[in-house]
């Protein structure tokens, strides 16, 4: 399975880690023990370091039937309840213009487990996988603000430092990345939806910014 990039600088990736078991496996469902190395991009793969013919993709470990116990003993003591939990659905980013004025967004974010791809949601989505109604055991989620209008570059007032568009959002990127190592490359653009304020707003007297 090819990486994200073809070449990483050294000081994106992690080599010769070790694993005793229990942390990772294959994407066959096989737990791995052994050498491995890591990338920023939170991609994880077998040997210490990159080897094209060799190298095999890790995913996060999951312990034989541990989903499918959770839920089955839930049944068990529940038998007429029916599980109803939500998959969650990709939903743009809309941009208003109170979002404008305010100069930030809020963004949501959720992620597979064993799946490196990001599905960006609402807020209401979000409240469900942190309520569990979205499976807390297959999905890892994150929130951030994410900085749309302002100064691009970094600005002093005086000796005060004003951290611009691109630092705020790449310091909330790492931030966020803690969570999901995968946002670091979903949000390697520091200046997506961001716009130039410095026009007049109009008035919403038609209520369309509700």
């Amino acid at each position: 399975m090819a990486r994200f990039k073809t070449y990483y600088p050294a000081d994106e990736i992690t080599s010769n880690l070790y694993t005793a078991g229990s942390e990772w496996m294959t994407t066959d469902n096989v737990e791995y023990v052994g050498l491995y190395h890591r990338y920023i991009t939170g991609e994880v793969y077998t040997k210490s370091t990159w080897d094209a013919r060799t190298s095999v993709k890790l995913i996060p470990y999951i312990a034989p039937g541990s989903v499918v116990k959770k839920n089955e003993t839930y049944i068990k003591l529940k038998p007429n309840f029916q599980l109803r939990r939500k998959t969650p659905i990709e939903i743009p980013v809309r941009i208003t213009l109170n979002d404008i004025k305010n100069k930030y967004i809020d963004r949501y974010f959720l992620k597979k487990i064993n799946d490196s791809k990001i599905i960006e949601v609402d807020n209401t989505q979000f409240r469900d996988w942190q309520s569990d109604n979205i499976d807390k055991t297959i999905y890892v989620g994150a929130e951030m603000q994410w900085f749309i209008s302002g100064n691009i570059e970094d600005t002093f007032t005086g000796t005060v430092y004003n951290p611009g568009v691109i630092t705020s959002n790449r310091e909330n990127t790492k931030f966020v990345a803690k969570k999901i190592p995968e946002l670091t490359l979903y949000l390697s653009n520091p200046l997506q939806y961001y716009t130039d304020s410095d026009f007049i707003i109009p008035a919403d007297i038609n209520g369309l910014n509700s």
